[in-house]
């Protein structure tokens, strides 16, 4: 976890919460613990494909070219079902911890519910990063095939 310096004043900071800000983070809290209870939702459809792909598409009788396919996509769902589990827990533990805060009065539970929220975006943002080098990396192998004559 990053630790930042903090002055003496920064330290003794108090965040005074008004019914309008109250207000704005219960419907934030609802709308994000909306969207991770879909999030898991699905999650859980992703890891039931990766199974359904693994077990029918091992199952089945493939051409000599693709002899794994169904394997091979079933483990990709599985890869993906995993990366997409962490955002969402992220966005579910923020969204927890915001509703003790609110509830208790709790600015540990805020600092944490801001941390987790800070961990959501991190992660889809490196995950961003890495798709988009990807994508440059496809378009390059894409335009050296194409000079190749592949």
């Amino acid at each position: 976890m990053e630790h930042l310096e903090t002055t003496p004043q920064e330290q003794d900071l108090i965040i005074k919460v008004d019914l309008n800000l109250k207000l704005k983070m219960e419907s934030l809290r609802k709308w994000a613990l909306f969207i991770a209870i879909m999030g898991f939702i699905g999650v859980g459809f992703m890891l039931l494909f990766a199974l359904i792909f693994v077990f029918v598409g091992s199952a089945m009788p493939m051409p000599q070219e693709a002899p794994f396919a169904g394997g091979m996509i079933g483990f990709m769902y599985l890869v993906l079902a995993i990366l997409y589990f962490f955002p969402v827990y992220f966005l579910y533990k923020f969204a927890d911890n915001l509703e003790h805060c609110l509830k208790g009065r709790d600015a540990n539970r805020f600092f944490t519910s801001m941390d987790f929220l800070r961990r959501h975006y991190k992660f889809i943002g490196i995950i961003i990063i890495i798709s988009l080098a990807f994508f440059v990396l496809a378009m390059l192998f894409g335009v050296a095939a194409a000079v190749a004559g592949f």
